[in-house]
């Protein structure tokens, strides 16, 4: 923000204004469910991997593809719960 021309006062007040504990908590709560999704499927496709480089290589693809998905169907579900507790 600094680079584009707004002084530090400025920020500062923008966040404090715009910024809620909510937000935080929320951005905090979100990341560690990614990270437990990222892991859990990480493991579990490391626990089924065969033998050879392109074993590793297909259940990296798949570890990848699988926690890709999830993350966006925690998001969505997220999201959801937002909209529908916001009011």
């Amino acid at each position: 923000m600094l680079s584009l021309g707004f002084s530090l006062p400025v920020i500062y007040h923008e966040m404090a204004t715009r910024l809620c504990v909510e937000d935080i908590g929320i951005g905090l709560g979100k990341s560690v469910v990614f990270g437990l999704i990222f892991s859990a499927v990480g493991c579990l496709r490391g626990f089924q991997t065969g033998q050879g480089p392109i074993a590793v290589g297909l259940s990296a693809t798949r570890a990848v593809v699988s926690s890709i998905f999830l993350i966006i169907f925690a998001d969505t579900v997220f999201a959801a719960a937002e909209f529908l507790f916001s009011k």
